[in-house]
């Protein structure tokens, strides 16, 4: 890690300077004269910041939530002044006033500024605990799973086959203009999700295990073809969901395959999800290139238009800020229960879907047309709920909280199963800074709490009876000295 992040840390320095003065540089319109400021900004608070620096050499966690802020502030900098993306698509039914693209630009500083502030004062306070193991390969061991984990792989395996449709895309490697998957309930996503994650770590680890003792090359790439079908089975219109799989796999098992052996392999996975991922996207964005003979590449240019949506970047928040001059009414108390539990299977059943910020989001955008397609910015949810003086506090919420978590976490987790999901919830706090609230609600209670619970059913059920046995005894000696009396 040491090694990379020497690399990484130029990389992110020189391109940083290249974005400023492209910046600084290049022409400006409606409302983004202000953006060389995030890069300068960006390049003072991350050279400065040494607890960033050591903290992000030994942490995975500390590391994700460094490269998330790269490509948010800078990658995306960079792509919208090189693009010169400043005009809105013309999927915006709604005008943006260019003075609310000023103010977005001065909140996403003093959101990137309150982020960097945070780790500087308050992480060393964090990590001051934490004990790190030196040795870079970790030998795994077998997994025995417990009566729950069994049952759910029985349940699942039915479940999933009674309802096929759902759960196994027709196509897997490509897609057609036919390619559907029905929505599905909360529950039913907690059980696909939990039945094709522990399955596939059982797998892996399995052959990880038959790898550390022989070596052999099969064990690997039976790996790699193991993540690729879990990747594979997540096929949909969230390519987020295709690509994470692949990614936490690379940093559990870095140290552990050959690099050179691992290399062809992982560039056929690559490949063949690339092609996948391209496919999902031109179904995904089939209706705006109907009558468009070079889709690919059009497609290709339109996810690279996009990418201030996907980075909640200046675009979003913009129309956040319009939507709170026009729809703050309708923001309460109510709105924060109904986005909190909304997200939560069963729970949901209970609140208005409908009186939610991301649905008044996409109102004010689509102008009432009944479009629900754009993400709302965690920055949006905090400007809505605490205004002006407070439009950080759920990122920087979601960062105290990735840093409690990864302060806590031990990387060194002797199987595969425990630290895919304990990397998992790493990337989607990580990630908090691009995404909306809802989405991080959903990820963590839909795909990390479940598969978290069954993993480690055996502890917390020892931990529930240990301390039920100690109350019942101190009930037992409380009534004897009472009967003495």
């Amino acid at each position: 890690m040491k090694k990379i992040y020497k690399y990484y840390k130029i990389v992110v320095i020189i391109f940083t300077l290249i974005t400023f003065l492209l910046c600084f540089i290049k022409e400006r319109s409606h409302g983004y004269s202000y953006i060389y400021l995030i890069p300068f900004c960006y390049l003072f608070l991350f050279v400065s910041n040494k607890h960033l620096h050591v903290l992000s050499k030994k942490n995975m966690g500390m590391f994700l939530l460094n490269v998330a802020m790269f490509y948010k502030y800078i990658l995306t900098s960079f792509l919208v002044i090189t693009s010169e993306d400043f005009a809105l698509p013309s999927a915006y039914r709604n005008y943006i006033d260019a003075s609310s693209n000023k103010i977005a630009i001065f909140l996403i500083l003093g959101e990137m500024i309150s982020i960097f502030l945070l780790i500087f004062f308050t992480a060393p306070k964090f990590y001051a605990n934490k004990k790190y193991n030196e040795n870079q390969v970790t030998e795994f061991k077998k997994i025995k799973p417990n009566v729950i984990m069994i049952i759910v792989l029985i349940f699942g395996a039915v479940f999933m086959v009674m309802n096929i449709d759902k759960y196994m895309p027709s196509k897997l490697l490509y897609v057609n203009s036919e390619f559907e998957v029905e929505r599905s309930t909360g529950f039913e996503t907690i059980v696909s999700n939990a039945f094709k994650v522990i399955l596939t770590a059982l797998l892996i680890n399995k052959l990880i295990v038959k790898y550390q003792t022989s070596h052999k090359k099969i064990y690997m790439a039976l790996s790699y073809i193991c993540i690729l079908m879990l990747c594979l089975l997540n096929t949909g219109s969230s390519r987020t969901m295709m690509m994470v799989p692949l990614l936490l796999f690379i940093i559990i098992t870095i140290n552990i395959f050959k690099k050179k052996d691992s290399i062809l392999f992982l560039a056929i996975v690559v490949m063949v999800l690339s092609i996948n991922l391209t496919a999902v996207s031109m179904h995904k964005f089939a209706w705006k290139y109907k009558d468009n003979n070079d889709f690919a590449i059009s497609n290709i240019v339109d996810t690279g238009d996009s990418l201030q949506e996907y980075t909640s970047f200046i675009r979003p928040v913009a129309a956040a800020i319009e939507t709170n001059k026009s729809l703050k009414r309708n923001v309460g108390l109510k709105t924060i229960v109904n986005d909190t539990l909304g997200s939560i299977p069963i729970l949901n059943h209970f609140v208005d879907k409908n009186a939610r910020y991301n649905i008044y989001y996409n109102y004010y955008i689509f102008n009432y047309e009944g479009k629900v397609t754009k993400i709302a910015p965690l920055l949006g949810y905090s400007l809505s709920y605490f205004g002006y003086l407070g439009f950080f506090i759920l990122t920087d919420l979601c960062v105290i909280i990735l840093m409690i978590v990864d302060s806590k976490i031990d990387y060194k987790k002797n199987n595969f199963l425990s630290s895919y999901n304990n990397f998992y919830l790493l990337f989607v706090l990580s990630q908090s800074i691009c995404c909306s609230y809802q989405s991080i609600i959903g990820r963590v209670f839909v795909y990390f709490m479940p598969v978290f619970l069954i993993d480690n059913a055996k502890v917390l059920f020892y931990k529930f009876n240990k301390k039920s046995a100690d109350e019942l005894n101190v009930d037992i000696s409380n009534a004897n000295i009472a009967i003495k009396e």
